[in-house]
Protein backbone atom coordinates (compact mmCIF):
# COMPACT_ATOMS: atom_id res chain seq x y z
CA UNK A 1 0.00 0.00 0.00
CA UNK A 2 1.04 3.45 -0.49
CA UNK A 3 3.38 5.36 1.82
CA UNK A 4 1.21 7.66 4.68
CA UNK A 5 0.41 10.42 3.13
CA UNK A 6 -1.36 14.14 4.99
CA UNK A 7 -3.81 14.61 2.30
CA UNK A 8 -6.66 12.11 3.48
CA UNK A 9 -8.45 12.81 6.57
CA UNK A 10 -11.44 11.09 7.78
CA UNK A 11 -13.90 11.79 10.51
CA UNK A 12 -16.33 9.60 11.55
CA UNK A 13 -17.64 7.61 15.15
CA UNK A 14 -21.17 8.33 16.82
CA UNK A 15 -20.99 11.70 18.06
CA UNK A 16 -21.69 13.58 14.56
CA UNK A 17 -21.70 16.94 15.83
CA UNK A 18 -18.58 16.51 17.20
CA UNK A 19 -16.63 14.92 14.11
CA UNK A 20 -18.86 17.63 12.02
CA UNK A 21 -16.90 20.70 13.96
CA UNK A 22 -13.22 18.85 13.66
CA UNK A 23 -14.19 18.39 9.68
CA UNK A 24 -14.91 21.66 9.55
CA UNK A 25 -11.62 23.16 10.96
CA UNK A 26 -9.51 20.56 9.15
CA UNK A 27 -10.91 22.05 5.73
CA UNK A 28 -10.47 25.50 7.26
CA UNK A 29 -7.17 24.90 7.77
CA UNK A 30 -6.57 23.05 4.30
CA UNK A 31 -8.43 25.60 2.11
CA UNK A 32 -8.42 29.01 4.44
CA UNK A 33 -10.88 31.25 5.80
CA UNK A 34 -12.07 32.51 1.99
CA UNK A 35 -11.02 29.82 -0.19
CA UNK A 36 -11.57 30.22 -3.99
CA UNK A 37 -14.23 28.32 -5.88
CA UNK A 38 -11.44 26.30 -7.13
CA UNK A 39 -9.74 25.78 -4.11
CA UNK A 40 -12.90 24.23 -2.54
CA UNK A 41 -15.50 21.63 -2.89
CA UNK A 42 -17.97 20.62 -0.54
CA UNK A 43 -19.88 17.52 -1.88
CA UNK A 44 -23.23 16.88 0.10
CA UNK A 45 -26.43 14.28 -0.05
CA UNK A 46 -28.82 15.86 -2.33
CA UNK A 47 -32.71 15.48 -1.78
CA UNK A 48 -33.55 13.40 -4.29
CA UNK A 49 -30.04 12.24 -4.89
CA UNK A 50 -29.08 8.62 -3.57
CA UNK A 51 -26.25 8.30 -1.51
CA UNK A 52 -24.35 5.91 -3.99
CA UNK A 53 -24.93 8.74 -6.50
CA UNK A 54 -23.48 11.33 -4.04
CA UNK A 55 -19.95 8.56 -4.10
CA UNK A 56 -20.41 8.48 -7.41
CA UNK A 57 -19.92 12.37 -7.92
CA UNK A 58 -16.97 12.59 -5.40
CA UNK A 59 -15.08 9.60 -7.53
CA UNK A 60 -15.85 11.86 -10.57
CA UNK A 61 -13.99 14.66 -8.79
CA UNK A 62 -11.25 12.90 -7.19
CA UNK A 63 -10.32 11.37 -10.47
CA UNK A 64 -10.54 14.90 -12.90
CA UNK A 65 -7.15 16.76 -12.67
CA UNK A 66 -7.31 19.94 -11.22
CA UNK A 67 -7.86 23.17 -12.78
CA UNK A 68 -4.42 24.66 -14.25
CA UNK A 69 -2.63 21.92 -11.52
CA UNK A 70 -3.69 24.18 -8.59
CA UNK A 71 -4.08 22.20 -5.06
CA UNK A 72 -7.89 21.99 -4.07
CA UNK A 73 -9.32 20.03 -1.04
CA UNK A 74 -12.85 18.16 -1.74
CA UNK A 75 -15.16 17.72 1.40
CA UNK A 76 -17.61 14.85 1.72
CA UNK A 77 -19.39 16.55 3.87
CA UNK A 78 -22.44 14.93 6.74
CA UNK A 79 -22.29 11.49 4.74
CA UNK A 80 -24.69 9.30 6.22
CA UNK A 81 -24.28 5.96 4.55
CA UNK A 82 -20.73 4.87 6.13
CA UNK A 83 -22.56 2.12 8.10
CA UNK A 84 -23.93 0.75 4.71
CA UNK A 85 -19.96 -1.07 3.75
CA UNK A 86 -20.22 -4.41 3.06
CA UNK A 87 -23.81 -4.75 3.41
CA UNK A 88 -26.72 -6.47 0.96
CA UNK A 89 -29.81 -6.16 -0.14
CA UNK A 90 -31.34 -2.63 -0.39
CA UNK A 91 -27.65 -1.38 0.39
CA UNK A 92 -26.04 -2.79 -2.30
CA UNK A 93 -25.15 0.17 -4.40
CA UNK A 94 -24.09 1.85 -1.60
CA UNK A 95 -22.05 -0.49 -1.10
CA UNK A 96 -20.43 -1.07 -4.00
CA UNK A 97 -20.04 2.70 -4.29
CA UNK A 98 -18.32 2.54 -1.04
CA UNK A 99 -15.88 -0.62 -2.11
CA UNK A 100 -15.16 1.35 -5.40
CA UNK A 101 -13.72 4.42 -3.16
CA UNK A 102 -11.71 2.41 -1.30
CA UNK A 103 -10.13 0.66 -4.25
CA UNK A 104 -9.27 4.63 -5.52
CA UNK A 105 -8.23 5.89 -2.05
CA UNK A 106 -6.37 2.38 -1.61
CA UNK A 107 -3.11 3.89 -3.80
CA UNK A 108 -2.97 7.08 -2.87
CA UNK A 109 -4.83 10.46 -2.79
CA UNK A 110 -3.00 12.70 -5.79
CA UNK A 111 -1.06 15.07 -4.71
CA UNK A 112 -2.77 18.11 -5.82
CA UNK A 113 -5.38 17.18 -3.64
CA UNK A 114 -6.82 17.32 0.08
CA UNK A 115 -9.91 14.77 0.58
CA UNK A 116 -11.34 15.30 3.67
CA UNK A 117 -14.51 12.38 4.50
CA UNK A 118 -16.60 13.87 7.51
CA UNK A 119 -20.09 11.76 8.78
CA UNK A 120 -20.93 8.84 11.31
CA UNK A 121 -21.33 5.26 10.95
CA UNK A 122 -18.09 4.31 9.84
CA UNK A 123 -16.71 1.06 11.80
CA UNK A 124 -13.08 1.60 12.71
CA UNK A 125 -12.40 -2.02 11.83
CA UNK A 126 -13.82 -1.51 7.93
CA UNK A 127 -11.61 -1.81 4.94
CA UNK A 128 -12.33 1.72 3.92
CA UNK A 129 -11.63 2.86 7.34
CA UNK A 130 -8.38 0.41 7.05
CA UNK A 131 -7.10 2.47 3.71
CA UNK A 132 -8.15 6.04 5.22
CA UNK A 133 -5.40 5.31 8.34
CA UNK A 134 -3.34 3.77 5.86
CA UNK A 135 -2.60 6.65 3.13
CA UNK A 136 -3.75 9.51 5.61
CA UNK A 137 -5.33 9.63 8.89
CA UNK A 138 -8.55 8.74 10.75
CA UNK A 139 -10.17 10.58 13.91
CA UNK A 140 -12.86 9.11 15.75
CA UNK A 141 -15.68 10.64 17.80
CA UNK A 142 -18.09 8.88 20.13
CA UNK A 143 -20.69 9.84 21.92
CA UNK A 144 -20.43 9.26 25.97
CA UNK A 145 -22.91 6.21 27.06
CA UNK A 146 -25.19 7.04 29.58
CA UNK A 147 -25.08 3.46 30.35
CA UNK A 148 -21.36 3.45 31.47
CA UNK A 149 -21.35 4.74 34.59
CA UNK A 150 -17.57 6.85 33.39
CA UNK A 151 -19.85 8.55 31.35
CA UNK A 152 -19.45 11.65 33.08
CA UNK A 153 -15.44 11.94 33.16
CA UNK A 154 -16.04 11.01 29.39
CA UNK A 155 -18.39 13.66 28.27
CA UNK A 156 -15.95 16.27 30.59
CA UNK A 157 -13.15 15.48 28.62
CA UNK A 158 -15.34 16.03 24.96
CA UNK A 159 -16.03 19.39 26.54
CA UNK A 160 -12.82 20.46 27.36
CA UNK A 161 -11.36 18.79 23.74
CA UNK A 162 -14.24 21.02 21.71
CA UNK A 163 -13.53 24.42 24.11
CA UNK A 164 -9.59 23.57 23.52
CA UNK A 165 -10.37 23.76 19.62
CA UNK A 166 -12.07 27.12 20.26
CA UNK A 167 -9.86 29.02 21.91
CA UNK A 168 -12.68 28.91 24.89
CA UNK A 169 -10.53 28.53 28.33
CA UNK A 170 -12.75 26.85 30.74
CA UNK A 171 -12.14 26.45 34.37
CA UNK A 172 -13.11 22.64 35.86
CA UNK A 173 -16.25 24.25 37.47
CA UNK A 174 -17.71 25.51 34.32
CA UNK A 175 -16.93 21.88 32.87
CA UNK A 176 -18.66 20.21 35.63
CA UNK A 177 -21.66 22.41 35.18
CA UNK A 178 -21.76 21.70 31.44
CA UNK A 179 -21.70 17.82 32.15
CA UNK A 180 -24.83 18.24 34.54
CA UNK A 181 -26.53 20.86 32.01
CA UNK A 182 -26.06 18.75 29.05
CA UNK A 183 -25.84 15.14 29.86
CA UNK A 184 -24.49 13.49 26.72
CA UNK A 185 -26.18 16.20 24.38
CA UNK A 186 -22.75 16.70 22.33
CA UNK A 187 -24.81 17.95 19.54
CA UNK A 188 -26.42 21.02 21.96
CA UNK A 189 -22.84 21.17 22.70
CA UNK A 190 -22.01 22.72 20.10
CA UNK A 191 -24.58 25.47 20.25
CA UNK A 192 -23.88 26.33 23.75
CA UNK A 193 -19.89 26.72 23.12
CA UNK A 194 -20.33 29.11 20.43
CA UNK A 195 -22.68 30.88 22.52
CA UNK A 196 -20.58 31.10 25.33
CA UNK A 197 -17.64 32.24 23.23
CA UNK A 198 -20.12 35.37 21.68
CA UNK A 199 -20.77 36.05 25.50
CA UNK A 200 -17.40 36.75 26.22
CA UNK A 201 -16.33 38.30 24.12
CA UNK A 202 -14.01 36.19 21.65
CA UNK A 203 -11.35 33.26 21.36
CA UNK A 204 -8.85 33.66 24.17
CA UNK A 205 -11.08 34.84 27.01
CA UNK A 206 -12.26 32.66 29.35
CA UNK A 207 -15.65 31.76 30.62
CA UNK A 208 -16.50 31.80 34.36
CA UNK A 209 -19.24 30.05 36.12
CA UNK A 210 -21.44 32.91 36.08
CA UNK A 211 -20.95 33.10 32.92
CA UNK A 212 -22.06 29.77 31.78
CA UNK A 213 -25.06 29.57 34.26
CA UNK A 214 -26.39 32.97 32.52
CA UNK A 215 -25.89 31.43 29.05
CA UNK A 216 -26.47 27.34 29.10
CA UNK A 217 -29.36 27.56 31.38
CA UNK A 218 -31.58 29.00 28.62
CA UNK A 219 -31.51 32.85 29.44
CA UNK A 220 -32.46 34.47 26.51
CA UNK A 221 -32.52 37.90 28.02
CA UNK A 222 -28.60 37.64 28.23
CA UNK A 223 -27.97 36.38 24.37
CA UNK A 224 -30.04 39.36 23.59
CA UNK A 225 -27.68 41.67 25.52
CA UNK A 226 -24.76 39.43 24.06
CA UNK A 227 -26.57 40.63 20.50
CA UNK A 228 -27.08 44.44 21.45
CA UNK A 229 -23.01 44.57 22.11
CA UNK A 230 -22.06 43.03 19.04
CA UNK A 231 -24.49 45.50 16.99
CA UNK A 232 -22.80 48.29 19.45
CA UNK A 233 -19.40 47.71 18.88
CA UNK A 234 -19.95 46.80 14.43
CA UNK A 235 -19.03 43.49 15.49
CA UNK A 236 -21.00 41.94 12.07
CA UNK A 237 -20.05 38.12 12.06
CA UNK A 238 -20.98 37.96 15.80
CA UNK A 239 -24.51 39.62 15.51
CA UNK A 240 -25.48 37.21 12.67
CA UNK A 241 -24.22 34.44 14.39
CA UNK A 242 -26.46 35.56 17.23
CA UNK A 243 -29.41 35.70 15.42
CA UNK A 244 -28.97 32.13 14.41
CA UNK A 245 -28.70 31.59 17.74
CA UNK A 246 -31.84 32.83 19.22
CA UNK A 247 -33.90 31.89 16.06
CA UNK A 248 -32.91 28.65 16.37
CA UNK A 249 -35.91 25.76 17.62
CA UNK A 250 -37.91 29.00 18.43
CA UNK A 251 -41.52 28.15 17.15
CA UNK A 252 -42.73 32.15 16.46
CA UNK A 253 -39.93 33.68 14.48
CA UNK A 254 -41.14 36.16 13.21
CA UNK A 255 -42.40 37.46 16.59
CA UNK A 256 -39.09 37.05 18.16
CA UNK A 257 -37.17 38.85 15.44
CA UNK A 258 -40.25 42.08 16.21
CA UNK A 259 -39.10 41.29 19.90
CA UNK A 260 -34.83 41.87 18.71
CA UNK A 261 -35.98 44.93 16.75
CA UNK A 262 -37.39 46.61 19.33
CA UNK A 263 -34.52 46.46 21.33
CA UNK A 264 -32.39 46.78 18.34
CA UNK A 265 -34.34 50.04 17.60
CA UNK A 266 -33.99 51.04 21.63
CA UNK A 267 -30.50 50.77 21.40
CA UNK A 268 -29.52 52.69 17.85
CA UNK A 269 -31.48 55.47 19.68
CA UNK A 270 -29.34 55.84 22.77
CA UNK A 271 -26.18 55.73 21.00
CA UNK A 272 -27.91 58.46 18.62
CA UNK A 273 -28.39 60.24 21.65
CA UNK A 274 -25.00 60.32 23.53
CA UNK A 275 -23.57 61.07 19.80
CA UNK A 276 -26.03 64.54 19.40
CA UNK A 277 -24.84 64.84 23.40
CA UNK A 278 -21.39 64.76 22.19
CA UNK A 279 -21.67 67.32 19.44
CA UNK A 280 -23.23 69.51 21.59
CA UNK A 281 -20.26 70.00 24.01
CA UNK A 282 -17.28 70.20 21.24
CA UNK A 283 -13.66 68.19 22.47
CA UNK A 284 -15.99 65.37 23.15
CA UNK A 285 -13.48 62.67 20.95
CA UNK A 286 -14.02 59.33 23.31
CA UNK A 287 -16.32 57.40 25.20
CA UNK A 288 -14.31 57.57 28.99
CA UNK A 289 -15.07 61.87 27.94
CA UNK A 290 -18.26 61.29 27.60
CA UNK A 291 -19.12 59.06 29.79
CA UNK A 292 -17.21 60.72 32.05
CA UNK A 293 -18.51 64.28 31.41
CA UNK A 294 -22.46 62.73 31.68
CA UNK A 295 -21.53 61.67 35.20
CA UNK A 296 -20.49 64.86 36.19
CA UNK A 297 -23.03 66.86 34.78
CA UNK A 298 -24.81 69.12 37.22
CA UNK A 299 -28.34 68.36 38.22
CA UNK A 300 -30.16 71.39 36.39
CA UNK A 301 -28.56 70.59 33.13
CA UNK A 302 -29.14 66.88 33.69
CA UNK A 303 -32.74 67.81 34.12
CA UNK A 304 -33.04 70.05 31.46
CA UNK A 305 -31.44 67.36 28.73
CA UNK A 306 -33.88 64.71 30.48
CA UNK A 307 -37.11 67.59 29.78
CA UNK A 308 -35.39 67.55 26.22
CA UNK A 309 -35.80 64.07 25.50
CA UNK A 310 -31.65 62.76 25.98
CA UNK A 311 -32.97 59.77 28.27
CA UNK A 312 -29.15 58.63 28.42
CA UNK A 313 -27.94 61.16 30.59
CA UNK A 314 -29.91 59.76 33.39
CA UNK A 315 -26.88 56.01 32.94
CA UNK A 316 -24.13 56.04 34.58
CA UNK A 317 -21.40 53.38 35.90
CA UNK A 318 -20.86 50.09 33.28
CA UNK A 319 -23.67 50.44 30.97
CA UNK A 320 -23.16 54.02 30.53
CA UNK A 321 -19.47 53.35 29.79
CA UNK A 322 -20.00 50.66 27.35
CA UNK A 323 -22.73 52.69 25.30
CA UNK A 324 -20.48 55.72 25.28
CA UNK A 325 -17.84 53.85 23.63
CA UNK A 326 -20.17 52.18 21.17
CA UNK A 327 -21.42 55.79 20.36
CA UNK A 328 -18.14 56.90 18.87
CA UNK A 329 -17.96 53.67 16.26
CA UNK A 330 -20.65 55.30 14.26
CA UNK A 331 -21.13 58.73 12.80
CA UNK A 332 -24.33 60.53 13.16
CA UNK A 333 -25.45 60.18 9.64
CA UNK A 334 -25.03 56.44 9.88
CA UNK A 335 -27.10 56.22 13.32
CA UNK A 336 -30.04 58.58 11.47
CA UNK A 337 -29.91 55.71 8.55
CA UNK A 338 -29.88 52.97 10.94
CA UNK A 339 -33.16 53.91 12.77
CA UNK A 340 -34.70 54.55 9.31
CA UNK A 341 -33.65 51.34 7.90
CA UNK A 342 -35.16 49.77 11.51
CA UNK A 343 -38.43 51.49 10.75
CA UNK A 344 -38.74 50.01 7.12
CA UNK A 345 -37.54 46.92 8.48
CA UNK A 346 -40.05 46.44 11.30
CA UNK A 347 -42.57 47.39 8.59
CA UNK A 348 -41.59 45.17 6.35
CA UNK A 349 -41.10 42.20 8.97
CA UNK A 350 -44.89 42.63 9.68
CA UNK A 351 -46.41 43.27 6.14
CA UNK A 352 -44.02 41.32 4.31
CA UNK A 353 -44.25 37.71 2.87
CA UNK A 354 -40.52 36.70 3.31
CA UNK A 355 -39.41 35.64 6.71
CA UNK A 356 -38.96 38.57 8.98
CA UNK A 357 -35.06 37.36 9.93
CA UNK A 358 -33.89 38.04 6.19
CA UNK A 359 -34.79 41.98 6.54
CA UNK A 360 -33.05 41.96 9.83
CA UNK A 361 -30.11 40.13 8.64
CA UNK A 362 -30.08 42.71 5.46
CA UNK A 363 -30.11 45.35 7.69
CA UNK A 364 -26.84 43.91 9.63
CA UNK A 365 -24.76 43.69 6.60
CA UNK A 366 -25.92 47.33 5.26
CA UNK A 367 -25.44 48.87 9.06
CA UNK A 368 -22.75 46.98 10.86
CA UNK A 369 -20.58 46.21 7.46
CA UNK A 370 -18.75 49.67 6.99
CA UNK A 371 -16.50 51.20 10.06
CA UNK A 372 -17.81 54.87 10.70
CA UNK A 373 -14.90 57.68 9.54
CA UNK A 374 -12.84 58.33 13.05
CA UNK A 375 -14.73 61.31 14.58
CA UNK A 376 -14.10 65.07 14.11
Amino acid sequence: MAAKTSNLFLFSGTDAAGLAAAAKAQVRRLAGEAPEPWELEVVREQEGTTPAETLGYLLGIILTPSFLGARRTVWLDQFSAFAAEGKKGALTPVANALEKLRQTLAPGVPPDLNLVLSGPGMAPGSDLAAVCQAVGEARWFDKPDLKDRHWRAAMASVIRRRAEEKQLPLPENVVHFLVEALGTDTERLEGELEKLLCYVGGPGRPASLADAQAICSGDGEAVVWTLLDAIGERRLDDALHLVNILLAGDKNPDGAVLGMLRSITGLMRQLLQLRLFAQERRGLRAGEQLARTIELLPEAERAAALANGLEVVAMKGFRLNKLAGQAFRYNGAELNRALIGLREVSWRAMAGNVAARVYLEAWLLETLAAPAPAAR
